[in-house]
């Protein structure tokens, strides 16, 4: 569905190096002019996970059905929106994501002045689109200065995204209790998920979680489709396995406290997107250090 995007955009294509973040910031900038034009992939795309195109509310909709979104937000990320404290959102995207946390967290503030939402992305176009769609997503509430923040981070580095949170927070700084990179690491190669997974462990707060999706070639839906695709690039998926993962969480200083189980053997599947073909997982700063060893 996106090869004529793609033909459009050849210097996409992944190619060994550092890195995949330009040809990312490539794809998802134009992946964002052209949704506003309507072309046919996106009917295609939509159509296929019982979308309509011309009724998307927000770009990246059309990447899934709408319940399966809808219930893993509602379980794996509502229950953790702190009620002081900041949230980051790395890889926003189109803002599907952030026009839900926004409101939420507004609603749910015990001091609606210390709230701050800083969501981040390799795209300057994706990101202005979040901007609007967050903005809209507040209606007529009443938001603080400062409270919902946008950057630009071209570099994509875990060390770019960490001073910019830093200096999004004010003074005296508000800790980050909450970080999501939602249906974004399934496009990073491992070496840019590990930078991210580093830095965010870094600026946590103790206590403070973390939610990422990454993809799941061990997974039945996830191997489906890693067979379908000859090569990796920044229009299909990185693959990765939950044990990698879990992994750089660990060497991270985090604790996994709650991951989805890919269908195996016999298993029914949940009927969830996420679920079934992805790994979704939610991580924990430990409240004290680890004792030496």
């Amino acid at each position: 569905m996106l090869q004529s995007m793609m033909d459009q955009l050849d210097a996409a294509v992944y190619r060994h190096g550092p890195s995949n973040v330009a040809q990312n910031a490539k794809l998802w900038d134009l992946y964002a002019k052209e949704h506003q034009k309507h072309p046919t992939w996106l009917s295609q795309m939509a159509a296929a996970v019982g979308q309509d195109a011309s009724a998307l509310p927000h770009i990246g909709c059309e990447w899934s059905d709408a319940g399966s979104l809808q219930q893993v937000l509602h379980e794996w990320l509502l229950p953790h929106l702190p009620s002081r404290g900041a949230v980051a959102e790395i890889a926003c995207g189109g803002g599907r994501i952030t026009s839900f946390i926004a409101p939420q967290l507004l609603q749910g503030a015990a001091d609606a002045s210390a709230m701050r939402l800083v969501a981040t992305d390799v795209s300057s176009v994706m990101l202005a689109a979040a901007s609007v769609a967050a903005h809209s997503a507040m209606g007529a509430q009443d938001v603080p200065q400062d409270a919902l923040q946008f950057h630009h981070t071209p570099s994509g580095t875990g060390r770019e995204w960490s001073k910019c949170i830093q200096s999004a927070l004010g003074s005296p700084p508000i800790p980050f209790s909450l970080v999501v990179c939602f249906d974004a690491m399934v496009h990073m190669d491992l070496h840019v998920q590990r930078d991210y997974i580093t830095a965010i462990a870094q600026q946590l707060a103790p206590g403070g979680m973390c939610l990422l999706t990454t993809a799941d070639m061990t997974s039945p839906l996830g191997w489906r489709r890693f067979q379908g695709q000859s090569r990796s690039t920044v229009a299909g998926f990185v693959w990765s396995t939950p044990a990698a993962t879990r992994h750089m969480l660990v060497q991270a200083g985090l604790r996994v406290v709650r991951e989805s189980s890919p269908v195996q053997g016999e298993r029914l599947p949940t009927g969830n997107l996420y679920l079934d073909r992805d790994y979704v997982v939610l991580a924990q700063k430990p409240t004290e250090p680890a004792p030496e060893s």
